[in-house]
């Protein structure tokens, strides 16, 4: 993990990449699309909004294509038989897969097209 200059604050705070080391697994980075960011505002939903600068939407963007539709789901199938499992997946239903693939194709899409107006981005979950 590293940090990069926050420029739009306009100081010398800094804010995590969102990008970790690479896994051993699979050598790609590990992503957080949908719950990264820096916290702003109050708790909404399932907890505070977060945005991400230009430059950060950008390294979300590359590192999600990088994963690849089937990176993610080798992902999946690896978390499928551990032990403790996210608790929000029903991992029971055999389509679950198709449908957070689906999702994991749609995310992308929206953030290359962020990346490629060169939007910042607002996240949160209701």
């Amino acid at each position: 993990m590293f940090k990069i200059y926050h420029k739009i604050l306009g100081n010398r705070q800094y804010t995590k990449q969102y990008i970790s080391p690479t896994l051993d697994i699979d050598n790609l980075p590990l992503v957080n699309a949908v719950l990264g960011g820096t916290k702003i505002g109050n708790k909404e939903g399932y907890g505070k909004c977060r945005y991400l600068i230009p430059d950060e939407v950008k390294q979300v963007a590359e590192a999600l294509s990088e994963l690849s539709e089937n990176g993610f789901i080798k992902r999946y199938k690896r978390e499928e038989v551990k032990q403790e499992r996210v608790g929000i997946i029903d991992w029971s239903e055999p389509e679950t897969v198709e449908w957070l693939t689906e999702y994991y194709n749609e995310i992308t899409a929206y953030y290359m097209a962020a990346t490629n107006l060169g939007n910042a981005m607002l996240l949160y979950l209701t």
